[in-house]
């Protein structure tokens, strides 16, 4: 089990805690064109991206981590984590869309 599963699962923080983590996390108006683009529709993703600083045409690092729960209640937990890309901001959040959109499909 990972952090993000054992989160998901209430196994890691009080109950309170982890209903506010995963509230914050649920409700983040960041990175909207990463996994947050390839939730389906009755589903909800709770995740935190990042973004590193691009330096001489290169990334250091973009990413995004997060748990979709589908609406039959089954969770999946995705992370996407891309690093020294030459793509501009838009190409890296698609590249993670991509990800989260690969995974989900791989669970139908």
């Amino acid at each position: 089990m990972n952090w993000l599963d054992g989160l998901a699962a209430g196994l890691l923080l009080s109950p309170a805690a982890t209903t506010r983590l995963l509230k914050m996390m649920t409700e983040t108006p960041r990175a909207s064109g990463r996994l947050a683009a390839a939730t389906p529709a009755g589903a909800e993703l709770a995740h935190k991206p990042g973004t590193g600083w691009t330096v001489l045409g290169r990334n250091l690092a973009t990413n995004d981590v997060g748990v979709y729960t589908l609406k039959d209640g089954r969770q999946l937990t995705v992370v996407a984590f891309l690093a020294g890309a030459t793509l501009d901001e838009t190409g890296r959040d698609k590249a993670i869309a991509d990800v989260g959109r690969a995974a989900i499909a791989a669970l139908r």
